[in-house]
Parts: C-alpha cells; structure tokens; sequence
C-alpha cells in the first residue's frame, strides 16, 4: 500500500452510518453500507469534502507537492507558476479535459471519469479502514493506490489479506452512477465474472505486479498462497475458492435487496458455492453537488 495515501485516509466512520449486513439470499454475502446524510450547511459536510479532496490529493502527488497543495488550499502559501503547473498535471490525470489544459486555470471536469475516480478512492479508504478495525487484515494492495481514471486498463483493486484463520485476496470492481443502483451491480458483476471480461484478461498482469511485493520475502507463508493465487482464480471448482466485491457510489434512494442482482449474476455465471461475494454501497447525499465541491476544492490552487 502506498504510505502516503495510508496516512491520510479519514476515519470514515465520522462520515455517517457505517454498517455491515449478513445477506443470505439470493446466495450468501456481506453488504457494507455506509450513508453520509449530512447537506451542504453542516460544518461537518466542509469537512467530510476536505478530507475526501485530501485523499485523492495524497493519491497523486508526492510529499513534497502535497504539502505545498495543503498550504494553498488552507490559504498559507503562494505556488509558484512551476510548482502549480506540476501538482496540476499530476491532479488533472485522467479527472480533466486537457484539451484546452491551463497551468494558470482551472481545467474542465470530465464528469464521468471524476465519477468513478472518487469511488476507487472511497473503495480504498474503506478497505483500510475495515483493516484498521475489522475481522481483514488487506496487506497488499495491486495497484498500490487509486488509478488516475476508472477507463485505465485493469483490476480496480486486489487486495491481498489476512483473517484470523487463513489468507484471501479480493477482486473489486467500483461504480459511481447516478442512476439505478440494482444495475450498477449487475454490470459490475459481468465485468468481474465474464471469460471475456476486464477482470479475466487484467489478472495476470495484476498478479505479475503483485509477485514484485517486498513482503513476500519476508513472509513465506504469504509467498506460498500468492503463488497459487492463479490456479484459485481460474479454477471453477469448489478449490478455487476466491473473493469477488462490487462498490457502487450514488446518491440515489436504495434497498439492501439491489445487492441481490450482484450476487444473482455471480451465482449464474460460476454456478457454484466457492465464490465469496461482498458488496459495498457508498451513498452520499446529492452525489453530484459532492462531486463537485470536492473537485473545486482539490483544484483551489
């Protein structure tokens, strides 16, 4: 995991509700939830904006430049010309048109890519905070960070962890819609389980990075259940037990029985009981207006 996005995760469960639900139909799984209700006048909305903005900030820059974006958004320090057109590359990847890219003006969000950017950051927020508190342990993470646009080839995340009793690694795909909740997942769920999926063609090269990791020579127990990670995820026999999660972030009203179209898809595709399936619903009250003053204050440079 990268350090610097470590540090400077929020403690989420100060955003709102944060749950978890056992959902035994239409197969086995686990919902987490978690609800941010609180609206633009609440002292406590700036400060869920802030952090989600430093999150994705932490994601981009190193060290050094994201000290110089914290002391300019709080209104501290002056940027140079050289030093503002370096952080704004670095934010602007893959979040903004750049056609008609400025150092010296706000670029133009491109909505969508924001859209799913800021559920990859939330999804990665969430699983170290689930690591800092819960039954997982993630110690790996391929990528070690967000990518810079949902459209880069690849898993959305694999994360690589530890219960009290064996090791696991998790296949994530993350959704921001503005729409439908129950479809979300069940596009999430073609894209985690097709032959022809994303997830199927990206493994490897997934896992080729994963097999870089310092900690396995340190750690040889987790070296050996890394090393048969490919023969668990391809195999479609009860052996090649795995996990499978979806994370849709939205505004939009929802039941927790819109997770039943994720498991639903998992279950027609694998038609077996050795898929772990877990989902995550991340709702933000006026997800677009979030989107939106999170951008403009990432970009108060």
């Amino acid at each position: 995991m990268d350090e610097l996005f470590v540090a400077n995760i929020p403690d989420l469960a100060q955003w709102g509700e944060l749950k978890s639900y056992l959902q035994d139909e239409p197969r086995p799984h686990l919902c987490t939830a978690l609800k941010v209700t609180v609206d633009q006048s609440s002292p406590q909305y700036k400060h869920i904006v802030q952090e989600m903005a430093l999150s994705m900030a932490s994601a981009r820059l190193n060290s050094h430049y994201l000290d110089m974006w914290k002391n300019k958004v709080n209104s501290k320090q002056e940027l140079s010309a050289e030093d503002r057109s370096s952080i704004a590359r670095a934010l602007a990847r893959g979040i903004c048109h750049l056609s008609n890219f400025s150092q010296h003006e706000t670029p133009t969000c491109n909505v969508e890519h924001f859209k799913g950017h800021i559920v990859e950051v939330l999804l990665y927020c969430l699983r170290v905070f689930v690591g800092n508190n819960g039954n997982d342990k993630p110690c790996i993470f391929q990528p070690p960070f967000p990518k810079a646009t949902p459209t880069t080839g690849g898993i959305d995340l694999l994360e690589v962890g530890e219960t009290e009793d064996e090791f696991y690694f998790h296949i994530w795909e993350c959704k921001g819609t503005d729409g439908s909740v129950k479809s979300a997942f069940r596009i999430a769920a073609k894209q985690l389980c097709d032959p022809e999926s994303t997830t199927y063609q990206s493994f490897m090269e997934a896992y080729r990075c994963l097999i870089e990791n310092d900690l396995l020579s340190t750690n040889d127990s987790l070296s050996d259940y890394i090393g048969d990670m490919p023969r668990k995820f391809y195999s479609p026999s009860p052996d090649g037990s795995k996990r499978l999660g979806a994370t849709i972030g939205t505004g939009s009203n929802y039941t927790l029985s819109c997770t039943h179209s994720f498991s639903e898809k998992i279950g027609d595709s694998v038609g077996s009981g050795h898929i772990n399936c877990q989902t995550v619903i991340i709702k933000i009250i006026d997800f677009p207006q979030f989107r939106q003053d999170v951008f403009q204050y990432l970009w108060n440079i």
